[in-house]
């Protein structure tokens, strides 16, 4: 079938609790919460967008030992996620400070790049995969809140500035 993208600017969003009602996110209202059908592990939310593979994830995670800068941190959380994914290929375009309006968090930064993933793990069926990856760190749990935004290639329709629009900086997730 054909597929067809909304103007991410014309999209609409809902307020989704998470982690048991602990905080909430803003995401499009095409995005299904996996936990309905399938398991989620516990540090994790995981929203998939009903017509395409575009998946929003957030997980607790952590936070490093030894790792003091911002960078350094968050291009470590980037090859973890490429271990998890299986990468073939992976680079990252850009590191940046992301506005913190949220007065929980020490620091937040963000950056993106492409991995080239293996679909179900067959290596001839490489998919390219566009990541944006936020990372916020809470040092009075020593915890890092990582989201990620994983957009197939053939489905990107983002633009850097979107990555805001879907609601992924600190000051979307929000305490309760």
């Amino acid at each position: 079938g054909i597929f067809i993208w909304e103007e991410p600017w014309k999209m609409k969003f809902e307020k989704k609790e998470i982690f048991g009602n602990c905080a909430s996110i803003e995401v499009p209202t095409n995005f299904k919460d996996v936990s309905d059908f399938r398991q989620v592990p516990d540090n994790q939310e995981v929203f998939v967008s009903d017509n395409s593979d575009v998946t929003i994830i957030i997980e607790l995670l952590e936070s490093p030992i030894n790792v003091l800068d911002e960078e350094s941190r968050l291009l470590l959380h980037w090859t973890d996620l490429e271990n998890a994914n299986s990468s073939k290929a992976s680079n990252y375009e850009y590191c940046l400070a992301a506005n913190n309006d949220n007065s929980n968090s020490e620091a937040s930064m963000y950056m993106f790049g492409h991995q080239n993933i293996p679909k179900f793990n067959k290596d001839e069926d490489i998919t390219k995969v566009k990541i944006y990856l936020f990372c916020m760190l809470l040092s009075n749990v020593s915890t890092d809140v990582l989201i990620s935004l994983s957009i197939p290639i053939n489905f990107d329709c983002y633009s850097d500035e979107d990555f805001v629009k879907i609601g992924i900086t600190s000051q979307t997730i929000k305490k309760r």
